[in-house]
């Protein structure tokens, strides 16, 4: 999604993958930056984000992000997959998942 992401296509295939497969997302590398990025992204693709951690578009981009793959992976994952991914995004965004 970024052209600051330090993954090759290689690691973000494989870190895709692993998140099809119920693997955690790497929240390491998000920063205040990232997360604003993502807000704007997400802001841009809908217009009525009021309360962006509550926004699957605004957890989509920072589970790309946290995965270093492109969003499009993101909001291509199965339905059940992909509302996990939001729900442990939104855990991390929210601090509930402590």
């Amino acid at each position: 999604m970024s052209k600051h992401n330090t993954m090759n296509e290689a690691e973000a295939k494989s870190a895709i993958e692993l998140v099809r497969e119920g693997g955690s997302l790497n929240f390491d590398n998000i920063t205040g930056y990232v997360l604003i990025r993502c807000e704007k992204a997400a802001k841009n693709e809908d217009r009525s984000i009021t309360v962006p951690a509550l926004s699957m578009t605004y957890q989509a981009h920072v589970a790309a992000m946290a995965c270093g793959c492109k969003i499009d992976d993101i909001f291509a994952l199965p339905a059940a997959d992909f509302t996990r991914v939001c729900l442990e995004v939104q855990n991390f965004l929210l601090n509930s998942g402590k």
